[in-house]
């Protein structure tokens, strides 16, 4: 998953030497709720059947459309 970091900052970046997004966090909860918000498959409610449809996770619809997942940078400062 990725490390604590010495700052107050949750970070996301592509570490080229796992070939894989990385996360640093000051909290080991927020750093689980980063990665599943860009990697778990979102869901949403058809609002005509009210069916379930699963879509891509945000970084397979990214690459999906043509962009280079390995430029990606998430970054957000922790309020004191």
């Amino acid at each position: 998953m990725g490390k604590r970091c010495e700052e107050n900052k949750l970070l996301m970046r592509w570490c080229k030497s796992e070939k894989d997004l990385k996360y640093w966090y000051p909290k080991k909860c927020d750093g689980h709720f980063l990665n599943g918000v860009f990697n778990n498959p979102r869901e949403r409610k058809d609002p005509f059947t009210d069916n379930y449809i699963v879509e891509k996770s945000i970084i397979e619809e990214l690459v999906s459309r043509g962009y280079d997942i390995e430029s990606v940078r998430f970054e957000i400062t922790l309020k004191e």
